[in-house]
């Protein structure tokens, strides 16, 4: 099957739910970076501090944040006439099943901030 026909309300629920799921792990994450990064500075701080480093190191990138792709989604059918939504059977792995192409390396990325041992330092 190359598309479907969706009810264009159910779709923005379905849309607006996985926003939000990606949004409340994307704010977790974020939050374990902030963590990881504070702890990093801190070793980097007390090293410098007592002679044993001459330089500093951080090695943590911030998660991406992909809120604004559905949130485009979401305007799109705000803006649509239609009550029926044709989907390509790309557009409904993403939009449906929320395995957008960025999703397998953000998820991957983002593990090491969301580890429990992260977020409790």
């Amino acid at each position: 099957m190359d598309s479907v026909k969706v009810d264009k309300a159910e779709l923005q629920t379905v849309v607006k739910h996985n926003r939000e799921k990606h949004h409340a792990t994307w704010k977790a994450a974020f939050d374990g970076y902030r963590r990881a990064v504070i702890t990093a500075l801190e070793n980097n701080l007390e090293a410098f501090k007592t002679g044993r480093a001459e330089r500093v190191f951080i090695n943590e990138s911030p998660p991406e944040d992909h809120t604004k792709d559905y949130d485009r989604v979401l305007c799109m059918l705000d803006m649509s006439r239609e009550d029926q939504i044709t989907l390509s059977s790309e557009s409904f792995e993403q939009y449906v099943l929320d395995d957008w192409k960025w999703k397998r390396a953000w998820t991957t990325s983002n593990s090491k901030y969301l580890a429990s041992d992260v977020n409790t330092l």
